[in-house]
């Protein structure tokens, strides 16, 4: 009995291992679109914290993650939580699903964690309409710092730096 319970705790332990994200993971990264204009900007986030010792995401995207091909209107914001969130060694991947109802007419403050939130602090919602289809991501962390996604088009992929 004693071999027993030693092996369901070694196995305990290395199953919270696996779930256990380093902390040198947390923070803000930044994405600075190359096409920004001097008075406006279309820089994206993503913000990983920790709850209850699982590691959490939030992506501050455009509606550029839907839409590649946008001509003649603005881009519309938005928060996500990123679903299916895992970092395994230095590779991340998480899914994005947003709808037309989640996109607004400015970036939106990182304090801010939802759509409803934005909504209730004055955001207001975009008025175009474009397909909104769940997008997978897997990217590579480099040094804990940097995030890089690289996408079927070379001009989509995208380099996400650490700020804090």
């Amino acid at each position: 009995m004693t071999l027993l319970a030693c092996g369901q705790n070694s196995h305990s332990q290395q199953h919270n291992k696996k779930n256990t994200i380093p902390d040198k993971y947390l923070g803000i990264y930044e994405y600075v679109d190359p096409y920004n204009k001097q008075d406006s900007s279309d820089n994206q986030y993503i913000v990983l914290t920790k709850t209850n010792d699982e590691i959490t995401g939030l992506y501050y995207g455009t509606t550029d993650e839907f839409d590649e091909e946008r001509e003649g209107y603005l881009a519309g914001f938005f928060v996500s939580p990123m679903d299916k969130l895992q970092i395994n060694g230095d590779t991340i991947r998480f899914i994005l699903n947003t709808s037309n109802s989640d996109f607004l007419t400015k970036p939106i403050d990182l304090k801010i964690k939802t759509t409803k939130e934005a909504i209730g602090k004055g955001y207001k919602n975009w008025d175009n309409k474009i397909p909104t289809t769940p997008k997978t991501y897997l990217g590579l962390i480099q040094d804990s710092v940097t995030i890089f996604f690289k996408r079927e088009k070379e001009y989509l992929n995208k380099t996400f730096k650490k700020k804090k």
